[in-house]
């Protein structure tokens, strides 16, 4: 059975709490939520780049000055 991700939305993006590490909440697709010790969530796009075929990621903005919508 393949394995399903929570659909982020405003009440899993307060619940989640920093840990001693940073650490990665993903959408399923290729949207993160960085959670660092300090409690500051980000937002993170993961791509493919087609020039050099490597994974890359791309900080959107922090929440909450960034919304979902």
């Amino acid at each position: 059975m393949p394995k399903t991700s929570p659909q982020v939305n405003d009440t899993l993006l307060k619940s989640l709490k920093p840990k001693e590490s940073k650490y990665f909440v993903s959408d399923g697709e290729n949207m993160l939520i960085e959670i660092r010790p300090n409690g500051k969530k980000s937002f993170i796009l993961e791509y493919k780049s087609p020039a050099t075929n490597k994974m890359t990621r791309i900080t959107l903005g922090q929440y909450p000055m960034m919304s979902l919508k």
